[in-house]
């Protein structure tokens, strides 16, 4: 029997990455990026530091940096932009934010757990949620962080100037 952070690993790999893809998204593991010439739009995996073997928790982590803002502030010391790792340029999100509850979301799976349902919900919120809100920031001042009062769902986005 598999151990809980190996079905999420196995899950990441074969059932949701594939997905990410049909989606226009490229990227391997935890790390997924929709291609944009001035833009990182990043989609990243966390998982929880209190993972074992008979439980995996995991959140997904979104976030808009310009390229160029990350050339010139933040490359130098941290090689590759992340949606997990916050920087000093760009904007960030969790997807449960986003979601009906706003409230952060931990999905969460056992050894005995099937993946197939949790995979589909995962990748149906990062569609439905997700790439919307990408695509939104990524319009809203190119790229640049929104101010902390504008930070939240993407409905609240137009009211900061988007």
């Amino acid at each position: 029997m598999a151990l809980a952070p190996d079905r999420y690993k196995r899950m990441l790999r074969q059932e949701i990455a594939p997905a990410l893809r049909d989606l226009g998204m490229t990227g391997s593991s935890a790390n997924f990026v929709l291609p944009d010439p001035d833009h990182y739009l990043l989609v990243g995996f966390q998982g929880s530091r209190s993972n074992t073997a008979a439980g995996a928790r995991f959140t997904v982590n979104l976030a808009v940096i310009s390229k160029a803002a990350w050339r010139e502030r933040w490359r130098p010391w941290w090689g590759k932009p992340s949606a997990t790792v916050q920087g000093p340029v760009g904007t960030y999100m969790r997807l449960g934010e986003l979601m009906p509850k706003h409230d952060d979301v931990w999905w969460g799976l056992t050894p005995d757990s099937g993946t197939a349902t949790l995979a589909a919900e995962v990748v149906q919120a990062v569609q439905q949620f997700g790439l919307p809100w990408l695509s939104q920031v990524r319009h809203w001042r190119n790229g640049a962080s929104l101010p902390v009062s504008c930070s939240g769902p993407l409905w609240d986005i137009e009211d900061c100037g988007g």
